[in-house]
């Protein structure tokens, strides 16, 4: 069942999901696009972001990606046996237009476990028990990895967030949720996680 979900994502992502963004754009060429996936939902959109760096290019306004559940090099330019990240043309083509941010944490035992044992027995190494160091480990535990065009940062507390976020576009900012910012797997819509999403938002003025 997970690989059946993991290979759909993918495809839905890529075929299905970017093409109807396509449409929406063409009908409202004013409209702003904002991506947001969770767990493989995370791997939808980034299939998404994927497919928009085809011709002709399409640059959505932000991408947000929430425990991702995908390969921790999929953004990288070389994993560290020469191979590029799965994802990596949202990165080497600039697809998005704003921020690009994911949300990381030490507590997602989904994607820091589940997801790694998954992909050990799968030998599944192309895609990308599941620390930063592990090779099958994924996005959503460790942030991206071996990717020159990433930031980590803790994510920050809404009730007292300090200075606003200043997000760069270009490159991935990685939100470290560790230590109960985001608890757990699904811990995607606490008040922490919407500000950063809705500071993304404002990032690109609307």
């Amino acid at each position: 069942t997970w690989y059946i979900m993991k290979n759909r994502s993918g495809i839905v992502g890529g075929a299905g999901v970017a093409q109807a963004v396509r449409d929406l754009k063409a009908s409202n060429k004013n409209i702003r696009l904002h991506l947001v996936g969770h767990s493989l939902g995370g791997r939808l959109m980034a299939a998404c972001a994927k497919s928009l760096a085809q011709d002709p290019l399409l640059q959505p306004d932000s991408v947000t990606l929430l425990e991702a559940a995908f390969s921790h090099y999929g953004f990288s330019a070389n994993n560290g046996k020469g191979t590029p990240g799965f994802f990596r043309d949202v990165i080497a083509k600039k697809v998005v237009k704003g921020p690009l941010l994911e949300t990381f944490s030490f507590q997602d035992t989904v994607v820091g476990l589940t997801y790694a044992i998954a992909s050990h027995l799968a030998d599944d190494n192309s895609e990308a028990i599941g620390d930063a160091n592990d090779l099958f480990g994924g996005i959503g535990r460790n942030g991206a990895q071996k990717t020159a065009e990433s930031v980590a940062i803790k994510l920050k507390t809404a009730a007292s967030p300090g200075d606003p976020y200043v997000f760069k576009t270009g490159i991935v900012t990685c939100l470290d949720g560790s230590g109960g910012l985001i608890k757990d797997h699904s811990d995607v819509t606490n008040e922490n996680v919407t500000y950063a999403f809705a500071s993304a938002v404002a990032a690109t003025g609307r």
